[in-house]
């Protein structure tokens, strides 16, 4: 909870610059938000976006030789624009996370991907970056909720070889991840109309830290971390 309130606070303590232009300032790929003009800010926005994408995770903690992970993410997130320059943002995302592990011996050896699926509840918040309309950072914490945990994998013991798939026991994993997601973001207009629906394409780039551990048991703890990259489109009503 400390570094939660440590990363907020360096996020306040950023200072930017302002520029004025007649077109909405974008936000973060499962995100968007300010609208500046040349006049006035006008008010709240909320905005709308679906995003896809690739991660790459793996875990930290008592763990040998295991490596990263890929898969694919999905993110529908609203963004709450507070003024033209910060915004909040949050919604639901699925994603899986996980590591893989390679292990050789004389007489046995397997290579395995463990991977639980969760579904996230991000709460970030999002500074529109001053020199530039369409990049934004943003920051802040994360829920997830495990929903479906699995192994697979292949083994060769004795010469013999073959594959595997184990459904973990949800029991003996957390039901609640929990860390901190930093990222930044860039958008691309691709329909602008004054007073009507506008369409914009946006990507975003993350690096997630979890603070939970993953398993139940003290004799093994392992942390989630990863890496995600999405590309989406962020709806203006």
């Amino acid at each position: 909870m400390k570094s939660i309130i440590t990363i907020l606070s360096l996020l306040i303590a950023i200072s930017l610059f302002g520029s004025d232009t007649d077109y909405p300032v974008f936000d973060k790929i499962g995100s968007t938000i300010s609208f500046k003009s040349s006049n006035k800010y006008r008010g709240s926005i909320l905005n709308y976006n679906v995003s896809f994408g690739v991660g790459t995770y793996n875990a930290v903690g008592d763990l040998k030789d295991n490596k990263r992970l890929y898969t694919i993410e999905f993110q529908s997130t609203v963004i709450y624009n507070l003024d033209e320059t910060y915004s909040l943002r949050s919604g639901i995302g699925l994603s899986t996370k996980g590591y893989r592990v390679k292990t050789d011996a004389e007489a046995y050896s397997q290579a395995y991907k463990n991977k639980f699926q969760y579904l996230n509840i991000p709460v970030l918040a999002q500074i529109n970056v001053g020199f530039s309309d369409y990049i934004y950072v943003h920051a802040g914490p994360y829920w997830g909720i495990l929903i479906n945990a699995n192994r697979t994998g292949t083994f060769t013991n004795d010469g013999q070889s073959g594959e595997f798939e184990i459904d973990e026991k949800i029991d003996g994993l957390k039901k609640l991840d929990y860390g901190l997601d930093f990222g930044f973001g860039f958008q691309i207009p691709l329909l602008e109309r004054a007073r009507k629906t506008s369409f914009s394409l946006i990507a975003d780039f993350d690096y997630h830290v979890g603070l939970s551990h993953v398993f139940e048991t003290t004799n093994f703890e392992i942390k989630n971390r990863g890496l995600g990259l999405q590309v989406g489109i962020r709806i203006t009503p």
